[in-house]
C-alpha cells in the first residue's frame, strides 16, 4: 500500500490533572470544588484549569464534574499520525481536511496498530525531498 509509517504520538497539550470548578455565586459565596489526580500530577506534573458552571449550585455536582473533566484528560491524548508515499494513490489533492478516510493496516505492522479504522483527517503536511519525493503526513482523529 501507500503506507510508509504510522504512528500514535501523545500529546500532553491537553492534560488536565487539577480543576477548580466554580460555581453559582460570586465573591467569598460562590461554590468552588477542587478535583485532582496526585498519579496524574507526579507523571505530568501540574496542569491546571479552571471550569465555570455558573449555574451549578450542588457542591456534588461540582464535584462530578471536576473529576469527569479529569479522567478524560489525566493523561496525554494519542494523536495518530500516517506518513504516506505521494506517488501512489490517492493523488494528493484527492483528499483535504476533515475527510473521512478508511486506513487498513496488515502484518508485518504491529499487532497493535493492525486493523481497518476509519478516521478524520484534521492536518495535512507536505515535504518534498531533494530527489522530489512527495512525502504526506496526515495527522489523524478518531472518527
Amino acid at each position: 500500500g501507500n503506507i510508509k509509517e504510522f504512528k500514535k504520538p501523545k500529546d500532553g497539550k491537553t492534560v488536565l490533572n487539577e480543576v477548580y470548578v466554580r460555581g453559582n455565586g460570586s465573591g467569598i459565596n460562590q461554590n468552588v470544588q477542587i478535583c485532582r489526580d496526585s498519579n496524574s500530577i507526579q507523571s505530568y506534573f501540574l496542569r491546571q484549569e479552571v471550569q465555570q458552571e455558573a449555574d451549578v449550585t450542588d457542591s456534588t455536582v461540582l464535584t462530578s464534574l471536576g473529576n469527569e473533566t479529569i479522567r478524560v484528560k489525566k493523561v496525554p491524548m494519542e494523536i495518530p499520525e500516517m506518513v504516506i508515499d505521494g506517488k501512489s494513490n490517492p493523488q494528493f489533492g484527492s483528499y483535504g481536511i476533515g475527510d473521512l478516510i478508511q486506513v487498513q493496516i496488515n502484518p508485518p505492522a504491529p499487532v497493535l496498530l493492525q486493523g481497518s479504522n476509519q478516521y478524520r483527517i484534521e492536518q495535512i503536511d507536505v515535504t518534498i525531498t531533494d530527489d522530489d519525493q512527495e512525502i504526506i503526513t496526515l495527522a489523524l482523529s478518531i472518527a
